[in-house]
């Protein structure tokens, strides 16, 4: 999802320099355009790592229930009393335990998933804001604000 490449560096003459008005709310305009473009990325890129790290652990944790089934296979084919060790049932504390902490991790990387898609979400209001301030205040108009990409 995230731009793979550099930035744009964009150069515009602004007439008389940042002594005229409307260069210098362009040139804040463009500053502030940037950073958001920055800022949407960073978020993206996390987000890219944080789908990255969500499909590992489900990978990991479907491999770990196979193995699961397949030690509980394995147990009833062989009977206890040749076991010298008791049985170890799936209401071992140590396997409630990892299933605890993997819950918790799930939740945890679903909620920071939530809160940078909320980020994106604001981030492309706030442009679409700005971009609306910029028509009006120059009072023609722009093209739509999916078109503009300053990176």
């Amino acid at each position: 999802m995230a731009v793979q490449g550099g930035y744009t560096i964009l150069i515009i003459p602004l007439g008389t320099a940042l002594s005229n008005l409307h260069a210098l709310r362009f040139f804040i305009w463009l500053k502030q355009m940037q950073q958001l473009e920055r800022e949407r990325d960073a978020l993206l890129q996390g987000l890219d790592m944080v789908n990255q790290v969500r499909d590992w652990l489900q990978c990991h944790l479907l491999e770990a229930q196979k193995r699961q089934k397949h030690m509980g296979a394995q147990a009833s084919e062989v009977p206890l009393k040749n076991w010298g060790v008791p049985f170890s049932s799936p209401e071992n504390p140590f396997h409630q335990q990892a299933i605890v902490v993997l819950k918790e991790q799930n939740h945890l990387l679903t909620k920071e998933v939530s809160q940078k898609c909320h980020r994106i979400a604001q981030l492309e209001e706030e442009k679409a804001s700005l971009c609306k301030q910029l028509k009006e205040s120059w009072g023609y108009k722009l093209p739509s604000h999916k078109e503009f990409t300053f990176i």
